[in-house]
């Protein structure tokens, strides 16, 4: 396994100059080729994958660890538009870390970009989210114990309720 970055190859992000990395491995057989075997509509037909290796970076499978996506703008047509989209300011050439919805934001230096899977499988993620954060997820959705109205947003670049 050898794990890196792989570009998202969502059409109608990348023609307007948005691009997102999503944290992947690719696989290196024993002649030394490497292979990325992704079953993704968005890759169906394609003869390659954009890929860059990260030598730091490494998903766990045991705890339930993986890592935020990265997305920067090739312009400021298309960082503004984002920016007013989800209320904060962002510039073009400048990568971020993202949560998978897209809807929230940090710095690269003001986050690991780590997450925690919430699944079945996790349960002590799921423990340590409820403890941190006060939240629950019900029904697929991450929503408050009740103690407060508003969630805390860095309990989503923490914890992600989804294993894909």
């Amino acid at each position: 396994m050898v794990n890196g970055w792989l570009l998202l190859r969502i059409r109608k992000f990348n023609e307007v100059g948005m691009y997102a990395w999503a944290f992947h491995s690719i696989w290196r057989t024993t002649d030394g080729e490497l292979l990325d075997i992704t079953d993704d509509k968005n890759y169906v037909g394609s003869e390659y994958s954009t890929f860059w290796y990260d030598a730091v970076r490494t998903v766990d499978l045991v705890e339930g660890i993986n890592y935020n996506n990265v997305m920067t703008f090739g312009n400021d047509a298309i960082a503004n538009h984002f920016s007013t989209a989800i209320g904060v300011k962002l510039a073009s050439g400048v990568p971020f870390w993202t949560t998978q919805s897209m809807k929230h934001v940090r710095p690269l230096d003001m986050h690991s970009g780590q997450y925690r899977w919430i699944t079945s499988n996790y349960p002590n993620n799921i423990a340590r989210m409820e403890e941190r954060y006060n939240v629950k997820v019900v029904n697929g959705k991450l929503t408050s114990n009740g103690l407060s109205d508003q969630l805390h947003t860095d309990a989503e670049f923490d914890f992600s309720i989804s294993s894909s």
